[in-house]
């Protein structure tokens, strides 16, 4: 990287980082960036792309446990009710809320029915 790349790779940088986070202040940054050496904002640099590392693995482990919840819900479902309905479980792939996911965890254990487990999903 030349030293006159640097501010053009940086702004592109923070430009990505800002379509992802959008209470990211691109501004800040740059001004930020503009004050700092050059040995500076290489560290600036390096703890964004730790927290985007870390971003990316958190969000892994979250879809992981979502789709561990999901397995588990359909699981239950042909344990108890020997059968899953048509749907079910491309609805459940529909949901990626982990608190949803947990009520139709509990839901697939107590329901009385399929037809029970059903109108308890969400729309």
């Amino acid at each position: 990287m030349q030293q006159d790349d640097s501010p053009a790779m940086v702004r592109t940088l923070l430009r990505y980082i800002c379509t992802v986070d959008n209470d990211t202040d691109l501004n800040e940054y740059i001004n930020q960036a503009r004050v700092n050496n050059q040995s500076s904002l290489k560290e600036e640099l390096m703890t964004i792309a730790e927290q985007l590392r870390k971003e990316g693995r958190q969000q892994g482990m979250q879809q992981g446990m979502q789709q561990a919840l999901r397995e588990d819900v359909l699981e239950i479902l042909e344990l108890r009710f020997y059968t899953i309905p048509y749907g079910i479980k491309e609805q459940l792939d529909t949901i990626s809320d982990a608190g949803v996911l947990r009520k139709l965890h509990r839901l697939a254990v107590q329901a009385e029915s399929i037809g029970a487990f059903t109108q308890g999903m969400p729309d």
